[in-house]
Formats: C-alpha cells, sequence, structure tokens
C-alpha cells in the first residue's frame, strides 16, 4: 500500500515508479506529506465544529 496510495492519489504516476524515476525514499515522502494533509485536514474540520 505505500506505493499505491500516492499513485492512486495522482502524486506520482506508476510509470515513474516503474522506470525508478521516484524511489521508495521519494513514495515514503510523498505518503508522510499525505498523512500531514490528512491530519490538518481533520483538525480543520473538529475546529470548525
Amino acid at each position: 500500500m505505500i506505493i499505491w496510495r500516492p499513485v492512486l492519489a495522482r502524486h506520482v504516476s506508476l510509470d515513474a515508479v516503474k522506470r525508478g524515476d521516484v524511489d521508495l525514499l521519494d513514495i515514503l515522502k510523498l505518503n508522510a506529506l499525505m498523512d500531514a494533509q490528512e491530519a490538518a485536514k481533520t483538525a480543520a474540520e473538529r475546529k470548525a465544529r
């Protein structure tokens, strides 16, 4: 799932992963960024209530 999450979110293409343009470290960074974005969105939604 580590690789598929950024691919399915269209942050990176599967072709780029297959070609090696994106390595595992890039994928891990993208996942961390997506986690942070999700946490910020959740916090903002809770604050808005």
